[in-house]
């Protein structure tokens, strides 16, 4: 199995098998040039994961499983999207949302608008804008965790 190192801003070197690296063809938003990423997730973060730029060791994208905050979350993701990203059955597919910390923890938000969609067998993703649902950019999640941080 191959792998690679990588330099990281946040983990210092890590080592990444190359079956690990999830490819985004058109990048995300903001990051368009960066296509190669792998998901880290560190025990110690559950239930957030790291999204990890292999390219650009400065990019690490806080995501996590927006139904462990908000299990009424029901984005419409088209058929158009499945077939870009290969995905044939649903339990290919998995979703992310990005979340943002700030220095108060207790006001971290998730981006319901814009989730993260990954084929998990092909390793192949992508970053989609809904244009259904009213779902906010800056979702408050901390009170809706209920002790399932850490």
């Amino acid at each position: 199995m191959n792998s690679m190192l990588v330099q990281t801003a946040r983990f210092g070197s890590i080592e990444i098998e190359s079956d690990k690296i999830i490819y985004f063809k058109e990048g995300l938003p903001g990051f368009e040039s960066l296509t190669k990423f792998v998901l880290l997730s560190p025990p110690e973060l559950s239930p957030f994961h790291i999204l990890q730029s292999i390219e650009d060791g400065d990019i690490a994208l806080i995501v996590t499983d927006p139904f462990i905050f908000k299990d009424d979350y029901a984005p419409y993701i088209s058929k158009s999207i499945f077939k870009e990203l290969e995905i044939e059955d649903d339990s290919q597919a998995v979703l992310f949302t990005i979340i943002v910390i700030p220095n108060d923890y207790k006001k971290m938000t998730a981006n319901l608008m814009a989730p993260i969609i990954i084929n998990s067998e092909k390793r192949l993703g992508k970053q989609i804008i809904l244009d259904k649902g009213d779902y906010p950019i800056r979702y408050p999640i901390f009170q809706n965790l209920d002790g399932k941080v850490g």
